[in-house]
């Protein structure tokens, strides 16, 4: 069995080839060290981006959006993010405005929240449910604080900004 840390290095290396893609695709440069802690990987002039690479549940047709991440803190959905969005998907990468995004999902999951449930946690929810069980309910993992939910591809469609075509 593989360890925590060499999984985390797997999806690192992962992660930063879709930078790289990002950039080659669109002419961004990478952010400093301090951007990083900002959810910041690459820039466009002024404008700054969170690149999101290619994951499972984006081949099965759902997106992630993180809104704590695992400290409690502000996930990289939030005012507080990048000013963009990059998801990459298998032949395109997905750009949209951040408090754009924030505020989509906030609109979206209020039909769905329970306050006597609060957020539904445990690891694996997406297997444990499917994916279209579980859209925009607020999720968390056992033993952390994050609270994330599941929004379909095709809703992302519908505030998209900008796509960038590629094959690899």
């Amino acid at each position: 069995m593989k360890s925590y840390k060499h999984m985390q290095d797997i999806q690192y290396a992962h992660g930063k080839k879709s930078e790289d893609l990002f950039c080659e695709l669109t002419g961004a440069v990478r952010g400093t060290k301090q951007d990083d802690y900002n959810h910041i990987d690459v820039r466009v002039g002024d404008v700054t981006y969170d690149v999101k690479g290619l994951k499972g549940c984006h081949k099965k047709g759902y997106v992630l959006v993180e809104l704590r991440n695992v400290q409690g803190n502000s996930g990289w959905c939030s005012p507080r993010g990048a000013d963009k969005l990059a998801f990459q998907f298998y032949d395109e990468f997905v750009v949209v405005d951040n408090n754009t995004l924030y505020r989509y999902v906030q609109q979206k999951m209020l039909k769905f929240i329970d306050n006597k449930k609060g957020v539904l946690r445990g690891n694996g929810l997406h297997k444990k449910y499917g994916f279209n069980s579980i859209v925009y309910k607020l999720l968390g993992r056992n033993g952390r604080k994050d609270i994330f939910l599941y929004m379909p591809k095709e809703d992302l469609m519908e505030i998209k900004e900008k796509v960038y075509a590629y094959k690899l």
